[in-house]
Order: C-alpha cells, then structure tokens, then sequence
C-alpha cells in the first residue's frame, strides 16, 4: 500500500524499529546511570556488604568457624594475586572496611581495584595469609544488586523510551504541522513537512494534497482577475 492511498496505515515496521532503537537506547543509558548512582546512594548498605562478603570468605580459607552471621551459602572470588591496576586502599570507605575487618581479627592489606572494562563498578582485594587474596565488589556482595538495576532499567528505561518516542514521532511532527498551518491563511500557502511515524507521515501527505488543491484554486482566481482587468 503507498503513501497516500486512501486505507488509513498505522504503526509500520520502521516505526516499530524506531521505538526499539528509543527504548533500548533508554534501557542502557538507564542501566548505566541506576549502576553508578545506586551504589553511592547506598554506601553504608554496600560498605556493610562487601566487608561480610570479604570477612566471610577469609574465614573459610583460613579454615575458622563462622559466626551464625557469616553462616550462609558462600561463593568464594579468590586469586593468588591481585589485579596489577589494583592500588592501596585510601578512601573513606576503606577506612570503615578495614575497621570491620579489624574486628574479625582480618589484618591484611586491602586494596582497591579501580573502575575498568571488565568491572565497571570496581571493588576490594583482601590478603588472607599472604597466600591468596578475596576479593567483594556491590555486585557480588550483594544478590539482588545486579537484579534491582535490570528491573528498574527495564522500568525506567521502557517508560523514557516510549516517551522520547512519542516526543520524536508524534508531538515534534504535530508541532511542524501547527507552525506551518497558519490560523488565518493568507496567500500562497506553504506544503508541511511529511514526516513522524506512519499515521502521521498519512496525515501530513493529505494536507499536502489539500494545501496544493488550494494553492491551485488560488492562482487561478489570481490569473482570472489578472486577466479580467482593464
């Protein structure tokens, strides 16, 4: 079926592939930003986290008893050696890392590993027995991290995808319309951009259509006048 026939088109395929590309967009840039932002929103939660994580998996190497807090399902991220972009752990989350190790009588050093393309998030190194190191970041420290941030980017995302959608397929073409369509036509009138999704891309062909049947209308009655002159 072509532009301009007389069935009314709704939603096509490419409008359909447009609002893909405006939710997915939407859906990474909103996992992103829920993955940077969450963590520091909740800092002590995930300070309190990482320092279980790391405390509980160097008693079990250390082969010591855990405490009925430490005693749950363990997953163990352990290494002979730590990354060598890993660096000494300064900040002020360290402090309180080391101070909860401390505590549990955990005394080695603790180092931070920065943000990189493998973990975005980053996280800490602890030595156990100057053998190995175990290692705790937000996402591993925590089971529902990683979950919450794909639920609510699905959320966020899909809503903010169907608006900027509409925002770039139906509001802005509808505006182009309104500009171009004077309240009291005057003259020759101009053609209207025909673009939008394909409802709109319709709309937008048949005003053309009108536009031109006007503006035909008008320079006869112009050329008839013309001619009818003294």
């Amino acid at each position: 079926m072509g532009v301009g026939s007389d069935r009314f088109r709704g939603f096509s395929g490419r409008d359909g592939l447009r609002l893909l590309l405006c939710v997915g967009g939407a859906w990474g840039a909103c996992f992103a930003l829920l993955s940077l932002v969450v963590p520091s929103l909740l800092q002590p939660t995930t300070t309190q986290a990482i320092s279980l994580s790391l405390i509980r998996q160097a008693l079990q190497l250390e082969g010591k008893p855990a405490s009925r807090s430490h005693n749950r399902a363990l997953r163990i991220w352990a290494a002979a050696a730590p990354p060598p972009l890993s660096q000494p752990a300064n900040n002020q989350q360290a402090a309180a890392l080391q101070r909860s190790l401390r505590d549990e009588g955990l005394t080695g050093e603790l180092r931070r590993e920065p943000p990189n393309q493998r973990n975005w998030l980053g996280g800490y190194w602890l030595s156990v027995n100057d053998r190995f190191w175990v290692y705790a970041n937000p996402g591993t420290a925590l089971p529902w991290f990683w979950p919450a941030i794909r639920i609510g980017s699905l959320l966020l995302g899909g809503s903010s995808g169907v608006a900027l959608f509409l925002q770039w397929q139906l509001q802005r073409p509808i505006q182009r319309l309104l500009k171009q369509l004077p309240a009291i036509p005057s003259g020759e009138l101009e053609l209207v951009p025909e673009g939008g999704m394909a409802a709109m891309r319709e709309l937008s062909v048949r005003i053309n259509r009108v536009l031109e049947q006007l503006n035909q209308q008008h320079e006869s009655r112009r050329r008839f006048f013309a001619g009818s002159g003294p």
